[in-house]
């Protein structure tokens, strides 16, 4: 686990790290519908594919509740590391069944890079939770790379 006094030093350390969040979309569906027990088996599945998903360097860890997240160094660009979201938004796109009643899991992710997007934990993990909100806006089951508008708008 990553401490709070040692995530900034860990930025300042690498050219760039991306601070993706996670969100599960439909979980509170799965708690109410189907029970607790059974939403923390859903997350313990969703944690099994986030982490085969990152490298063995990368640090993935619940956040809390139903939310990820992901610390990436040494990554070279969004562009290297696109795929990788693109299969995860695809791998956690499951339906989950208990007694005839199905309900759909999928995941968003709001994505931040150091140093364009910030170059400490609090920026970096901001500007993903607004990228995060603005996917589960649009359509959930996606991702979305953290955009400046204009110098007076961000998104």
């Amino acid at each position: 686990m990553l401490c709070i006094d040692n995530r900034d030093a860990a930025l300042e350390s690498e050219k760039i790290a991306f601070d993706p969040k996670v969100l599960n979309d439909n979980f509170k569906a799965i708690n109410d519908t189907f029970g607790h027990q059974y939403g923390n088996e859903v997350l313990v599945e969703m944690a099994g594919i986030f982490s085969n998903q990152f490298r063995s360097g990368d640090i993935v860890g619940r956040f809390g509740g139903d939310e990820f997240l992901a610390f990436l160094p040494n990554t070279r660009g969004f562009e290297r590391m696109e795929y990788v979201f693109q299969r995860l938004v695809k791998e956690c796109d499951r339906n989950y069944e208990k007694d005839g009643v199905v309900i759909n899991v999928s995941a968003s992710f709001g994505i931040a890079v150091a140093p364009d997007h910030g170059v400490t934990y609090e920026e970096l993990s901001q500007k993903a939770d607004e990228m995060l909100l603005a996917v589960k806006r649009e359509n959930k089951k996606g991702y979305r790379l953290y955009q400046q508008i204009s110098a007076d708008k961000e998104l």
